[in-house]
């Protein structure tokens, strides 16, 4: 699932993923992917992110805090 609050968050500094990229030191794709969902963060690279963003940490997990619930209450 895309998130689209990360995207507002980054371009709200003025950043494009590039610049965030070089920031915390990673590739600018693992930056993309993290943002259309398709790759979740490690702890360290949320932490980073979220300092940057001045967003949660939390929220980089979310989805995947919801669909272990979803899994926990289907059982």
């Amino acid at each position: 699932m895309e998130r689209k609050w990360m995207i507002e968050a980054r371009e709200l500094k003025g950043l494009s993923k590039s610049d965030l990229a070089k920031q915390i030191k990673v590739v600018r794709s693992y930056i993309h992917g993290i943002e259309n969902g398709a790759k979740t963060p490690s702890g360290k690279v949320a932490l980073k992110l979220s300092r940057i963003l001045d967003v949660k940490m939390e929220r980089f997990f979310e989805d995947q805090l919801e669909e272990e619930l979803e899994k926990e209450l289907a059982i």
